[in-house]
Parts: C-alpha cells; sequence; structure tokens
C-alpha cells in the first residue's frame, strides 16, 4: 500500500459510522452492565431502584439463595428471567435497552424506564472495555483493510 493510498482512505473514514458500527458489534456486552447496576440497586441515572421491597417481598426473600435472596436493595432478581432477556440495539445513533421477559412491562411501570440503560460509570467502563478497541479495529480495517 502506497502513502497516497492510505492518505486516501483516512480522508475517506467516516467517523460517526465507524463509532456507530463499532457499537453494533459490541451492544451484545451492553446487558451485562445493565445486569450489574440492578445487582447493585441502581438506575441508568445512578439514583436507587424504588420504591423499596414490600414487607411479604422481603418474607419471600429471606428464604432465597444468592441475588433471588437479597432483600436490602431492589435488584429485579428472583428467578433470573428478566436478567436473562435483557438486550441492548443499537438503532441509528440511539441504544435502546430493555428486556423481552413477560413482566417487563410491569416492572416498567413499578419502577420506571430508568431501570434500562447505563450510568455514567458503566459508559465509560463500556467505553475503556469494548467501544474504544472496536473503534480501532473499525479504523484499522479502513485504513489497511479487513484485519
Amino acid at each position: 500500500m502506497t502513502i497516497a493510498n492510505m492518505v486516501s482512505r483516512w480522508e475517506n473514514l467516516n467517523v460517526p459510522e465507524a463509532v456507530i458500527s463499532a457499537m453494533r458489534e459490541k451492544a451484545g456486552e451492553l446487558p451485562d452492565f445493565n445486569r450489574e447496576q440492578l445487582e447493585m440497586g441502581l438506575r441508568s441515572d445512578g439514583g436507587e431502584v424504588a420504591p423499596p421491597y414490600s414487607f411479604v417481598t422481603v418474607q419471600l426473600k429471606s428464604v432465597k439463595a444468592g441475588l433471588a435472596g437479597v432483600s436490602d436493595r431492589v435488584t429485579l432478581y428472583d428467578t433470573g428471567d428478566h436478567y436473562r432477556q435483557m438486550y441492548a440495539e443499537v438503532r441509528g445513533e440511539d441504544v435502546i435497552f430493555g428486556s423481552r421477559d413477560w413482566k417487563s412491562s410491569d416492572l416498567e411501570a413499578k419502577y420506571g424506564l430508568e431501570i434500562y440503560g447505563l450510568t455514567p460509570a458503566s459508559k465509560r467502563n463500556f467505553n475503556e472495555e469494548f467501544l474504544i478497541l472496536e473503534f480501532i479495529r473499525q479504523v484499522k480495517n479502513n485504513l489497511y483493510g479487513r484485519m
């Protein structure tokens, strides 16, 4: 490859498209970050998931093991179905979070749509662990051809 070829490829690099492409490539990692936040009882805006569990729910959780037994914060975890069905889809420049679990609409009504998405700290972690590396790979592919 000549320097002229590389300069031409650099000039034709579509940075916004490379970022979107990197996001699409790594979108499958995003639900893991969302689940980790919920395990800590955090919404995407950084606030606590609220309202707190009812007295009855706390009693029911007291006999369960692992995350299903946590009642000091709202984790939205019982059987794990809601967590397993969580997704993130890149649509244009937006990322849409949700869960395909049958009880999602009830959870959204009670706890708000902020149960989905990433806190600023989770966004930074995702960017550092996945997005930046994928973006660099995309740029290299554009400059040097598929790698």
